[in-house]
């Protein structure tokens, strides 16, 4: 950046514009882009000058130092002006010798300039010569020219005009530059005299109204013309300090420290510290308002991108500015800082502003935070970044608490958060903002008519749009956190707290609960008026006593059926989102208690499954939604222990239904999969599948066998064969051969699961009379499900099973659907072939098999797929290549053939043998041939 500045300073544009197209990293008109964290440097030349005056600055320290190089350093800036001094000195010379014959002439005055001229005539050696950047330019400097015989002074003209306004009291904080005169060579010194720190202000000389030591000086308009040429000879000084007060100390500090903090190492952590106190004390103390800006810049500026630890610092400072300053102070000039830094380009510079927001929110007035704060949390919930956005939503959450006033802007915000495409932001929305405008909503008694309600909607657009299932089951969490406010909105009605009384009974114990009743939604916080366990014995005191009151009207009326509403619109396929809402109703029931479920949540259900029943009976073209099913079973009836023998019936009846009208299963499927990890729940569910084995309709029966794979893999051994296996050996023997089909994919994962032996040989004995039975390998419409379950359990069936008895039927199969007349079946059957021996051939099977079965197989295969499927023919074909290859026959597939290109498999096995042992084995010996083992190694 500043190379192209100097370019571009000096008319070298062409030159400026190459060397910025060349440098890409590097936005040329952008400073901040450089990345130095300080403010945009002036000129060249003046950021020379200024290095040139700082070099003095690095040089100094606590005591006093002299090097070389300083030496250097000041020696070589003397030598330049030296030329320019020689000739001032010239006329120096004539000055003095006229000032010495007007003094002469003046008798009434020569007394006056002897004794002045006693008390200076005593020239030493050292001639001090004063240094300072108070005004940002070069200042003279002093130089002596020493002789043999003395020492003759060469400085710069001071003129007569000039004396009158001189200042000899200099400034604490410059440097004395001083040159000394030592057995003729050349000594300088630089020395830093500091005030100690702990010296008070008061105890100060100047301040405690002892005579300056200004009082002292002579005043040169009294002085004879003799003791005014002395005087020239001296330093001219100027001062930039007028007074020292504490007046002085802040002003001089607000002019000066902007520039020291971008001339520190901010980057360590430790500056920052120091630096934010004086920073604030400045605001604090600063009278002029465009300086008390310019330092709140550099409070919130200080770092270009502050880690949390800075912005901790930081808002430490911030904080503690709030509670020292005004009001409007607060309002116009650090708030106002917080608007400019909304559109920063850096997301931690964002989050510092919404930081600041909730940590200032206690303190500022109730107008700014329902108004300014607001406005800024709301356009912060809107940033790209979605570490600013959940930051917005944390600090929007703090200010919500402390608001007394514009319920429904923040309710409006709430929702934006909670529909967020983020995670993050949902789940901070959730966990904090949520809750807190709960809790609002619940002291406004407007939960039922506003917050649930507009939450409700929102999710019930977000189902109907298709959105991704994820977003909805985040939507579904936030309704399940507002449950313990739901809960203590029907028992804190008038109605339940006028039934508290010393004899109201505890209240029943609500298993599940408390996992919901977590941090903020926690009714021990947020509700104080009575003690909460007493509020809810009441409540169950006046379900069993009273008619339901308007609140609890409003759930039974209102909430539950648009709850149903909602899961009727989901998509049976989306198990997340449905198990979702079974962890909602789980919640609901645990929560309202088991009175409120038996007497009204129960009766709801019972009415849409009946509602679903009519529909399923009318057969029309769309099924009714199915969704409910796994949310009453599991939701409502799973949690009740009373409830497990309706469960079992529920379920039975379920089954028997969906299994005589071939509706989807998806619903069944999840609810059985579920039942069957509660082991308490297990004996309930198989007799509810043993209802449909023993059904009189073979579409019942199938029904079972599918949902049967549901239970083993989280069903004991002995449920496994004592339950299972009866059910299936009664399935297996069943006349109609689409059921005992059905009982393969079970019998394997009974053979994936199950290690008793008793069980396995069950399992094989069954197995092998279905897959050898004639009706169901020479019944088109079932061979693709034979070949399915026989690919699954190929892999963990023993050996000689899979080679005497899947592989022959496998083979069997393939001759038998060779010559069926169906076209379409016939490529089914082909892909099923395809993909399940794709599978095997890796598995150990003996070269007798090989040769005998599955080569003959192969080889058919090839055939059938070039008649019927042809785009898999070259995937059989490989799959010959590969076991002639174990086997050691030649090659004879039908490529092969075509191709004439004969493949050996010893040939193959010689050419892989000798690449490989070129790639393996290192070369020891000259040879024309590279090492390819290291050639690609790094040198």
């Amino acid at each position: 950046f500043l190379i192209n500045e100097y370019l571009l300073m000096r008319g070298y544009k062409l030159t400026s514009i190459t060397f910025a197209d060349e440098n890409e990293d590097q936005d040329f008109e952008d400073w901040d882009d450089v990345g130095l964290n300080t403010a945009k440097p002036a000129e060249l030349l003046q950021i020379y000058r200024v290095g040139i005056t700082q070099r003095d600055t690095v040089t100094t320290c606590d005591n006093q130092t002299q090097t070389e190089d300083q030496i250097t350093s000041v020696d070589e800036i003397l030598e330049g002006e030296l030329d320019v001094l020689e000739t001032e000195n010239i006329f120096q010379t004539d000055l003095k010798t006229e000032s010495r014959s007007v003094a002469v002439q003046c008798e009434d005055r020569l007394e006056i300039g002897g004794g002045a001229g006693g008390s200076g005539g005593g020239g030493g050696s050292i001639v001090t010569a004063n240094h300072s950047d108070l005004s940002g330019s070069f200042e003279e400097i002093n130089r002596t020219e020493f002789t043999g015989d003395g020492v003759t002074t060469k400085e710069c003209e001071v003129s007569r005009e000039e004396l009158p306004n001189l200042d000899i009291r200099g400034d604490e904080g410059n440097r004395d530059l001083e040159v000394t005169s030592m057995s003729g060579d050349l000594e300088m010194m630089i020395e830093v005299e500091e005030d100690s720190v702990a010296s008070s202000i008061s105890s100060h000389p100047f301040v405690d109204g002892s005579p300056s030591m200004s009082a002292h000086l002579p005043d040169l308009t009294d002085l004879s013309n003799f003791d005014r040429e002395l005087w020239t000879h001296l330093p001219q000084l100027k001062s930039g300090m007028v007074s020292v007060s504490y007046e002085m100390l802040v002003q001089t500090l607000g002019s000066t420290i902007i520039s020291m903090v971008h001339h520190l190492p901010i980057s360590n952590r430790e500056w920052i510290s120091k630096i934010v106190p004086i920073l604030v004390c400045l605001v604090g103390l600063h009278p002029d308002e465009k300086v008390r800006d310019s330092l709140i810049h550099c409070l919130f500026n200080m770092k270009k991108r502050p880690s949390q630890e800075d912005r901790n610092v930081i808002l430490a400072g911030i904080i503690r500015l709030c509670h020292v300053c005004s009001e409007e102070l607060v309002q116009g000039e650090l708030l106002s800082q917080c608007w400019d830094l909304l559109g920063h380009k850096y997301p931690e510079r964002r989050m510092l502003v919404a930081q600041t927001c909730a940590l200032v929110s206690p303190i500022i007035s109730s107008e700014l935070r329902d108004s300014l704060l607001i406005s800024i949390l709301k356009q912060l919930l809107e940033d790209r970044d979605e570490s600013v956005r959940t930051q917005s939503v944390t600090s929007l959450a703090v200010v919500a608490s402390y608001m007394t006033g514009k319920y429904p802007q923040v309710e409006e915000l709430t929702l934006c958060a909670i529909q967020d495409k983020s995670e993050l932001v949902v789940k901070a929305a959730e966990t904090l903002l949520l809750p807190v405008v709960a809790r609002w909503a619940l002291q406004q008694k407007c939960l039922h008519s506003s917050l649930v309600p507009v939450v409700l909607q929102a999710l019930n657009l977000l189902i109907a749009k298709d959105e991704k299932e994820s977003r909805s089951c985040w939507m579904v969490n936030c309704i399940t956190r507002l449950l313990p406010h739901i809960v203590m909105f029907a028992a804190t009605s008038p109605t339940v707290l006028d039934a508290i009384s010393p004899n109201i009974p505890p209240p029943q114990h609500r298993t599940g609960f408390a996992e919901v009743c977590k941090g903020l939604a926690n009714p021990v916080l947020f509700y104080n008026d009575h003690p909460v366990g007493i509020v809810i014995g009441a409540f169950d005191f006046c379900l069993q006593q009273l008619t339901p009151w308007p609140q609890l009207a409003w759930i039974i009326d209102s909430l539950i059926p648009k709850c149903l509403d909602v899961i009727d619109k989901v998509d049976p396929k989306k198990e997340e989102l449905i198990m979702t809402f079974v962890k909602f109703f789980s919640s609901f029931t645990a929560g309202f208690g088991t009175i409120f479920t038996t007497q009204h949540v129960k009766s709801i259900f019972l009415d849409r499954l009946e509602i679903l029943e009519k529909a399923l009976i009318k057969m029309d073209k769309t099924w009714p939604p199915l969704s409910i099913i796994p949310v009453y079973i599991l939701g409502v009836l799973a949690p009740l222990q009373c409830c497990e023998e309706e469960l079992g019936q529920c379920v039975g009846r379920l089954v028997i239904m969906l299994g005589l009208c071939s509706a989807p299963l998806q619903t069944l499927h999840i609810t059985v999969k579920k039942l069957a990890t509660i082991s308490r729940l297990s004996n309930t569910l198989l007799s509810a599948l043993w209802q449909g084995v023993v059904h009189q309709r073979g579409a019942v029966r199938c029904t079972t066998a599918e949902l049967l794979m549901d239970t083993v893999p989280h069903c004991s051994e002995q449920i496994i064969s004592t339950r299972i296996i009866p059910a299936l050996v009664t399935l297996a023997s069943d006349p109609d051969v689409s059921v005992r089909v059905s009982t393969l994919p079970v019998y394997s994962l009974i053979l994936e699961s199950s290690s008793n032996k008793e069980v396995l040989d069950k399992t094989y004995l069954q197995v092998q009379t279905i897959i050898r039975d004639t009706s169901v390998t020479e019944k088109a419409s079932t061979l693709p499900h034979v070949i399915t379950s026989i690919s699954r359990m190929a892999s963990v069936v023993d050996s000689s099973f899979r080679d005497e008895v899947l592989l022959v039927e496998l083979d069997h199969i393939t001759k038998f659907s060779f010559d069926l007349d169906n076209q379409s079946k016939k490529s089914e059957i082909a892909a099923a072939l395809v993909d399940t021996l794709s599978n095997i051939i890796f598995l150990q099977i003996s070269k007798q098999c090989l040769n005998s079965t599955l080569l003959p197989t192969l080889r058919l295969l090839e055939t059938f797929c070039h008649e019927v499927l042809p785009s898999h023919q070259d995937t059989v074909s490989a799959m010959i290549k590969e076991v002639e290859t174990r086997v050691g026959a030649p090659s004879t597939s039908i490529q092969s053939k075509v191709s004439g290109l004969p493949l050996s498999s010893s040939n193959v096995e010689d050419m892989k043998q000798k690449v490989t042992k070129i790639f393996s084995t290192p070369i020891s010996k000259p040879t024309n041939l590279t090492n390819l083992q290291q050639m690609f190694w790094k040198k």
